[in-house]
């Protein structure tokens, strides 16, 4: 039955609600849409594929969860797609969502919604009415085991200074960042990227190492840029590429081996703690320049995994300065944790999301039972782990002694460097024992005397970093003679 909105109108003033408590399955009225539009009847219930088993009345606001497919802004009206029950359903929603970063949804994401039954004008057909779910208001679902408070990041003070240790009145950090182009030690941050110039006192951790990956191929921008130890350099990805950044202890580090001449597994156990909490610093942005910043995304939340498992979620502070987070969580040798942004703050320019630089170094940041029981102090280097005690005395020059339980290593190429990062020599290793001087150089790359060992029988030459012969050492059969 249809009645006009005048007739609605008398008989509401006449009957009261009677009419909305009948059995009848659509009541109906007429309604004006337009001053110069005919009157046209207008349907007060209604069905909806949100609520299959229910009458929708008009401009009742209703409650759903949904899984979020797409927004399609194609058409006459801009529709957001979605999923209940494995069922397709569509609401209709206003332009101002385009710019809210509110609703900035991904594919298969659950989202709670407050919709509405509305009219809308149909193109066409003279302009007819008709009705349509109208979507109030979204947000973004938490799974239970995800409702964990978020961990917000703060600037890292300690990072910071090291950067800033020659600071120049009304200098930015981006002319600091650009230092790095002329001289990159003048700039450069021990606690990212460990120690530069100097292994006076250098504790185990500080040899230990990140490797940093992520699953997104971008040659211009590579993963690799994210641990590079260059600041003016990123990582670009685009939101739709779902990035997930994975960070492993590095088990093949040269530097560690160069530095004890053994693989980080043959010192570490499995479950040796080595962060507790789990603590990482990174530079969000691209920020080679205050405009490069400015016109690319920056990543603003990152959920936190370790081994699969969700820990938490971190919100990024949108600047470029070295910034760092915390999670409570045991971090071990073999474990795998993943980053996985998740929002971002809007470049003005382009759509792309970068980081300049994660902490790769662990020195700073490693649970202090560590360099309890691995120590390294001036050029005496002693272990103490499951496999027995062993010490390894004058780096790179003179022979690894055992003391006990200790497995003999196979054939190794060990490499120094000067603190200019110029090779300083390479010599062969084969059980803990010097057998050959490959190549010595000096810090500007000038060829030196070797010496006459062979096979670990001879004279070695030791040169400090100018060339200049400090001493000769014989060798026999790879051991000192004293």
């Amino acid at each position: 039955m249809k009645i006009t909105i005048l007739g609605l109108f008398l008989s509401l003033l006449t009957f009261g609600f009677i009419a909305c408590n009948t059995n009848v399955k659509k009541e109906n009225s007429t309604t004006s849409a337009e001053p110069s539009r005919s009157i046209e009847t207008v349907e007060t219930k209604f069905s909806s594929s949100l609520k299959p088993n229910e009458t929708i009345l008009l401009h009742k606001i209703y409650r759903d969860t949904i899984v979020f497919s797409e927004y399609n802004d194609g058409g006459d009206y801009l529709i957001l797609f979605g999923k209940k029950n494995g069922n397709n359903v569509s609401l209709i929603y206003d332009r101002e969502w385009t710019t809210n970063e509110k609703y900035s949804f991904k594919y298969g994401e659950s989202i709670k919604i407050k919709w509405k039954m509305d009219s809308i004008f149909l193109v066409g057909d003279g302009g007819s009415l008709d009705f349509r779910e109208h979507i109030i208001d979204a947000e973004k679902m938490i799974p239970e085991n995800k409702q964990a408070t978020i961990i917000f990041a703060k600037i890292d003070s300690i990072s910071l200074s090291q950067i800033k240790q020659n600071e120049i009145i009304n200098q930015s950090i981006f002319d600091f960042y650009k230092t790095e182009t002329g001289d990159q030690v003048e700039i450069w941050s021990n606690k990212m990227f460990g120690r530069c110039c100097s292994n006076t006192d250098i504790r185990y951790s500080e040899i230990l190492n990140f490797s940093i990956t992520t699953n997104v191929s971008n040659k211009a921008y590579p993963a690799s840029n994210l641990s590079d130890t260059q600041y003016r350099t990123a990582h670009a990805f685009k939101e739709s590429q779902n990035i997930e950044i994975f960070l492993k202890l590095n088990l093949n580090s040269e530097h560690h081996l160069s530095m004890t001449n053994l693989s980080v597994d043959e010192i570490l156990q499995e479950n040796d703690t080595l962060l507790k909490p789990f603590k990482l610093s990174l530079v969000n942005g691209y920020v080679k320049s205050k405009e490069t910043f400015e016109q690319n995304g920056r990543v603003k939340t990152i959920e936190v995994y370790l081994n699969n498992t969700y820990k938490g979620i971190v919100q990024l502070m949108d600047t470029p300065l070295v910034q760092e987070f915390s999670l409570d969580l045991l971090f071990t040798r073999d474990d795998t944790i993943k980053l996985v942004p998740k929002s971002y703050y809007a470049g003005s320019k382009y759509n792309d999301i970068c980081i300049s630089e994660i902490q790769n170094n662990l020195g700073a940041i490693t649970h202090f039972s560590l360099n309890d029981k691995i120590s390294l102090t001036g050029n005496s280097y002693s272990y103490t782990n499951y496999k027995g005690n062993y010490e390894y005395s004058n780096l790179g020059y003179n022979q690894i002694k055992i003391r006990e339980g200790l497995k003999p290593v196979e054939k190794r190429i060990w490499k120094a460097y000067h603190h200019n990062y110029r090779l300083a020599c390479k010599v062969e290793y084969y059980n803990g024992k010097l057998m050959n001087v490959i190549s010595y150089f000096d810090k500007n790359g000038r060829i030196l005397d070797k010496g006459s060992i062979k096979d670990g029988n001879g004279i070695l030459k030791e040169y400090d970093e100018d060339g200049k012969l400090i001493k000769e050492i014989t060798f026999k059969n790879g051991i000192i003679i004293e």
